[in-house]
């Protein structure tokens, strides 16, 4: 995108780009471009102190010292700056304050302020400034870490702090700020070909040798603010990035009011986190929906057992083999006729009653009923011998004659 501030006849084209990264759940990275009287403000800040502080105060940090620029126009550029950057630094202080649950939190900041014939920049903490100059990059000031801080005493080499751990920051906005170590500087723009603002998320993976062939390439500040955070992403985009790029044109080459509504430009973001936890989310619904058709299927199918009737057997009952439960049968007609013609039947040996139940050697009776008892000296007729039709109480035999 491109800008022109009129009254100083010089044209910036401007890209920027933001991106949370493969790791960090939130982007706690700010930024903002501002046209102001005198000329045109960069802004990049970079959170710390979790998640919400740390979002909080970068994007106080950007508000506040832009305000300040705003409402306060006199004296110099780098007075009005170094004061800007004690402004936010209160600001983010309150922060705590006001809410207790967010106490600790701070930012780094860095700014660039463009006025036509020169650049000023001021920073603190570890995000950067470079300016590209006749083919080649260099960084504008130097971190506010204890990594440079022993390589400015001479502890270590600059190897030893390339492979350094995270740095541990020594000046940051929220109440850690000492005005002598981050002062503003006056930048000539001559020979200046581009600006590049940044957190430690892009120039802490990427090397130096890419941002600057990067920052030279033919492309449009768009192009390359897209390029660069994409680089951050291809080495493992461990941290949020940030970049602004600002090319500095020759005057009357760019002029696009619409341009400077324009705060942010943001690059497609790899959205692997995102479908991740939405499959997850998925496949849990669907194993609670199982689990939960299952108790259901359980709950309504359990077997209940009907109530058995046994009703009580007598001489004439019957099972019946659908149900298993005992039905009593009413006696046909044939068999309540033989049971009415069923009588005692005589013996035609009086010494040998014969009728099943009697002893062969005794007159007396020794089992059965006594219906089909044979008196002594008794005449028998000759009968054919009946089926008794219960022959669980009366057994099974045969007459004699």
């Amino acid at each position: 995108m491109g800008t022109t501030n009129d009254s100083l006849r010089t044209s910036y084209d401007i890209g920027q780009a933001t991106n949370v990264g493969l790791v960090r759940e939130r982007n706690e990275d700010a930024f903002g471009w501002f046209t102001l009287e005198e000329g045109e403000l960069f802004i990049v800040a970079d959170g710390m102190g979790g998640h919400a502080g740390g979002a909080e105060a970068s994007r106080r940090a950007v508000q506040a010292f832009c305000n300040y620029l705003k409402d306060n126009a006199a004296g110099t550029p780098k007075e009005r700056l170094n004061n800007a950057l004690l402004y936010a630094d209160k600001a983010v202080s309150n922060i705590g304050m006001a809410h207790p649950e967010l106490r600790g939190c701070g930012s780094t900041i860095v700014a660039l302020f463009l006025t036509g014939d020169a650049a000023y920049h001021i920073h603190a903490g570890d995000s950067r400034c470079y300016v590209l100059s006749q083919g080649k990059l260099r960084q504008l000031g130097r971190d506010h870490s204890a990594v440079q801080d022993m390589l400015a005493a001479g502890i270590i080499s600059p190897e030893e702090a390339a492979k350094s751990p995270k740095n541990v920051i020594t000046q940051s906005l929220g109440g850690n700020v000492d005005p002598q170590r981050c002062l503003a500087e006056e930048i000539p723009l001559s020979n200046c070909e581009l600006f590049m603002l940044c957190t430690d998320g892009l120039w802490g993976c990427v090397s130096d040798a890419v941002l600057c062939r990067v920052a030279s390439s033919s492309k449009p500040a768009e192009g390359k603010a897209r390029a660069l955070v994409e680089a951050a992403l291809n080495a493992g985009g461990p941290d949020n990035v940030t970049v602004q790029i600002v090319s500095v044109a020759e005057s009357g080459l760019r002029n696009s009011e619409s341009s400077r509504k324009t705060i942010m430009l943001q690059p497609p973001q790899k959205k692997r986190r995102k479908w991740f936890w939405l499959f997850l989310l998925m496949v849990s619904a669907v194993l609670l929906g199982m689990a939960l058709g299952w108790k259901l299927h359980n709950w309504f199918s359990h077997d209940i057992k009907p109530t058995e009737i046994v009703l009580p057997k007598n001489e004439n009952a019957s099972d019946s083999p659908q149900t298993g439960i005992a039905v009593p049968v009413m006696p046909s007609a044939e068999e309540k006729q033989n049971l009415e013609n069923l009588q005692p039947s005589p013996a035609n040996d009086s010494g040998n009653a014969g009728s099943h139940g009697f002893s062969s050697n005794t007159d007396e009776p020794q089992a059965g009923n006594g219906k089909n008892a044979i008196e002594p000296n008794q005449k028998a007729e000759s009968m054919e011998p009946k089926a008794v039709s219960n022959p669980d109480k009366e057994g099974k035999g045969k007459a004699r004659r």
